[in-house]
């Protein structure tokens, strides 16, 4: 009589096949051996033994075809809106530097009128000030968040373990 066991157990939606072999079935072995196999798949497919089986579902494959269908459908409309947020990124972009240009020439030309009406402090703190506004714009236009642009290597979290 053999101890082994099969064990199919479903882990997180995967399936294993583990097999337990006792200590009586080797007769070298001390303890018992576990040995096991799983298979995963990621992709916005299933796996190509799982179509293979889906294409004879239904007549000529219909379950099959309407999968790659839905795909389709799923990879175009990721597309749309990954293009839409490219758009109102640019736009928002854009509508930012129009009003800052728009608020520094403001700036500057209420510098010229002061300077010109007789008011050269004003004029100067006016004038350096949008300057400065602007320069401060620039910087930040080069690197929004200094903070989040950190590169972190793969290892680095695994610190703690060691």
């Amino acid at each position: 009589m053999n101890k082994s066991e099969e064990h199919h157990p479903n882990v997180y939606g995967l399936k294993t096949n583990h097999t337990y072999l006792h200590s009586s079935d080797l007769p070298t072995a001390k303890q018992s051996l576990r040995v096991g196999k799983m298979s995963l798949h990621v992709g916005p497919l299933p796996a190509a033994k799982d179509l293979e089986e889906y294409s004879k579902i239904g007549k000529d494959g219909e379950v099959l075809r309407l999968i790659l269908d839905m795909a389709k459908k799923n990879n175009d409309t990721q597309n749309k809106t990954a293009l839409r947020a490219q758009w109102f990124t640019f736009i928002s972009d854009i509508s930012k530097t129009v009003v800052g240009l728009i608020f520094g020439l403001t700036c500057l030309l209420g510098s010229y009128y002061l300077a010109v009406t007789d008011h050269p402090y004003m004029a100067g703190i006016l004038g350096s000030t949008a300057l400065l506004i602007g320069l401060s714009v620039l910087v930040m236009r080069a690197n929004p968040f200094p903070e989040h642009t950190k590169k972190v290597s793969p290892h680095e979290g695994d610190k703690h373990l060691s």
